[in-house]
């Protein structure tokens, strides 16, 4: 990140010479509010900052987040952030702090309620800057701040490898990184995505009644893999709120959700859910049997007997199939129909999210992964065309857009669809 060390030049530049040549409005709105990203996206090759994680929340993303605060309790508030960036999220707690007569005294008290780690020195140096900026803009008197002493508790270090920061903070802010990363923990092994890892140790660490304030990828509350990751945090603490946003930002084409949870002093399975659906409901696992097709066409050589061979690609949507004109070689497990499929593929907010087709196919049916299959429980026809009509309205496109914003669907977001006969 050696690249970035210029703009964060340009920023203490603007500091030291604040009391002989103000900089203009424009250029100390632009420091505060996404300069910093853009600066990051330019200096910093793309793959770079996917490798290591680093994507910088934006001041938009960072208030909607601290916006989930209590306001009234920031008058002696402390806040920390252990993967801080470039202080996106630390600012925004900063602007709702009162100022003194001179930056000093200022940051001197900001201080005191303020701590970030980070990796990258030069992240660090910048997200003192930029809280001076703040301070500055804000109309104390300028000096000469000693930045490092002053704003200490932001400094180069292992959000991993630290406890006390944990211990000591009323709010614990999380924007963390979203790269894939190999661990072999409690709730799972491998490639997992090192957001799961951060709030994980978060969760720990946080003394009880401490709030928290994430900004997570979706994958995180609605993947499979991270539903043993989701009871441990319930373990932990009360979820409080959950709000869906999208796309993280134009340019990072990962769905977020914020979360504002808070620290259980003991072990409980009770707080909201990580998505919402009315109890007693009927969904659509009551009425079948829900299956992602088992054929990975790139994996399982052609071998065994010969079947019709359905996938994302000729299964044509809407419609009822009752032939399918491609075969191969299947040795593993086939269905009969009648049955129902469903393209995993879905995006957030598409026409239809569980693009579906009926197959009434007299042989067995191999069944690519890119499909969920529907077997009816009581093996009519007629339970699946109610459920391809039902696909095909508006209920199922709310609840999908709530449930799951991944990009692709899963069994349990399908299984856990309301479904009425």
């Amino acid at each position: 990140m050696k690249a970035f060390a210029p703009y964060a030049e340009q920023l203490r530049q603007m500091v030291c010479s604040w009391a002989t040549s103000r900089p203009s409005d424009e250029r100390i709105h632009a420091s505060l509010n996404g300069e910093v990203k853009r600066e990051l996206r330019q200096r910093v090759p793309i793959k770079t900052l996917r490798r290591s994680g680093v994507f910088f929340t934006g001041s938009n993303l960072a208030e909607r987040l601290l916006g989930l605060a209590s306001f009234r309790a920031y008058a002696n508030t402390r806040f920390f952030d252990p993967t801080c960036g470039a202080g996106d999220l630390l600012l925004k707690a900063a602007s709702r702090f009162p100022i003194c007569d001179s930056l000093s005294e200022t940051l001197y008290n900001w201080g005191a309620r303020l701590f970030g780690i980070e990796k990258q020195a030069h992240f660090v140096e910048t997200c003192r800057l930029r809280l001076a900026i703040l301070a500055l803009s804000r109309g104390v008197r300028p000096d000469s701040a000693d930045l490092p002493t002053l704003l200490s508790g932001i400094r180069v270090g292992d959000a991993l490898k630290v406890t006390d920061d944990y211990q000591q903070a009323d709010y614990v802010l999380l924007n963390p990184p979203y790269n894939g990363v190999s661990r072999s923990l409690e709730w799972a092994n491998g490639n997992v995505n090192a957001a799961s890892v951060f709030v994980d140790r978060a969760t720990d660490l946080a003394r009880p009644n401490a709030r928290l304030l994430s900004i997570l990828p979706e994958v995180l509350r609605t993947g499979a893999r991270y539903r043993k990751w989701r009871e441990r945090i319930q373990e932990r603490c009360s979820l409080d709120r959950i709000v869906g946003v999208g796309r993280f930002d134009a340019e990072t084409d990962v769905d977020v959700f914020l979360m504002r949870s808070r620290k259980l002093s003991e072990k409980s399975a009770n707080g909201q859910d990580w998505w919402s659906f009315k109890a007693n409901e009927r969904r659509v696992g009551d009425f079948f049997d829900v299956h992602v097709g088992p054929v990975v066409p790139h994996r399982h050589e052609e071998v065994g007997p010969y079947h019709p061979f359905l996938h994302a690609r000729n299964a044509t949507a809407w419609t009822r199939l009752h032939s399918i004109n491609e075969n191969r070689r299947f040795r593993g497990t086939v269905f009969n129909g009648p049955f129902l499929v469903v393209r995993r593929t879905s995006r957030p907010n598409d026409p239809q999210r569980a693009v579906a087709t009926v197959v009434t196919c007299a042989k067995p049916v191999a069944i690519e992964n890119h499909l969920i299959v529907c077997l009816p429980k009581c093996g009519t026809i007629q339970l699946c065309n109610k459920l391809l009509k039902m696909f095909q309205g508006p209920v199922a496109n709310e609840y999908f857009n709530a449930r799951i914003r991944c990009r692709h669907l899963t069994i349990g977001s399908v299984a856990d669809c309301p479904f009425h006969t």
